[in-house]
């Protein structure tokens, strides 16, 4: 009688070691597996992750980051606005040419010979360079293994790409206020004829925004879009 009490108490502590022995088992394979898949994921770049080894998102990344490149290049070089004047002499609209236009080359030459040196570096440095230098270090985050760029450094370059990305809408900033202060209108009245009469001469300059503008404002708006989801993709 003592021995099946002394096998029915310790029955239960029996099996409840067992439960703990295996607990402890499966929870060991567990970080051991854990620990084998962060080692695999820390050892291969951002494009070779698991996630993202689909040849469409492989493809996508590189080229809306190239495309956005050209998109740069074809705004800097293009015109973004025209000033032009607009006559009527007496009601009647003339139109003459245009008589100044803004790209980034020319407002950057035109601020360092007016002597604004420090405004025609930053703008050539956060309009210029920076943009394409900001997707140039993206994608070298995308490709860049980890051997050379480990994935904390990785995101702390990404979070500081995305912080300063906003510099470069600097140079959008200031045609726009260009584009305001240039917007000028002379009225000259007549003073022979009746008050009814339309005006003897009515100049008015019009600052015309062109493709050059639009290109750059969608380039820094794909810019910044990828530099969030370049980030989220890292996380």
């Amino acid at each position: 009688t003592l021995s099946k009490q002394v096998q029915r108490r310790c029955q239960p502590r029996a099996a409840a070691r067992l439960r703990r022995c295996g607990a402890l088992r499966t929870l060991s394979f567990t970080k051991r597996r854990k620990k084998r898949q962060l080692s695999l994921l820390q050892s291969r770049p951002l494009y070779q992750q698991p996630l993202y080894a689909h040849w469409g998102v492989q493809i996508i990344v590189p080229l809306v980051l190239l495309g956005d490149i050209a998109l740069f290049a074809a705004g800097n070089v293009s015109d973004g606005a025209n000033v032009g004047v607009e006559l009527k002499l007496a009601g009647e609209r003339v139109q003459l040419p245009d008589i100044f236009s803004f790209q980034l080359a020319n407002t950057v030459s035109d601020m360092w010979e007016a002597g604004c040196y420090f405004l025609a570096i930053l703008v050539l440095g956060l309009s210029g360079v920076w943009t394409y230098l900001k997707l140039v270090m993206m994608l070298a985050c995308w490709y860049a293994p980890p051997a050379y760029l480990p994935p904390h450094r990785r995101e702390y370059a990404l979070r500081a790409l995305d912080a300063l990305g906003k510099w470069s809408l600097l140079d959008f900033l200031m045609l726009v206020m260009m584009m305001v202060a240039f917007h000028l209108k002379i009225d000259v009245a007549s003073t022979a004829a009746p008050s009814t009469a339309p005006s003897l001469l009515v100049a008015e300059a019009v600052v015309t925004p062109h493709f050059g503008l639009w290109a750059f404002i969608a380039a820094c708006t794909i810019s910044l879009a990828s530099s969030h989801v370049l980030l989220a993709m890292h996380r």
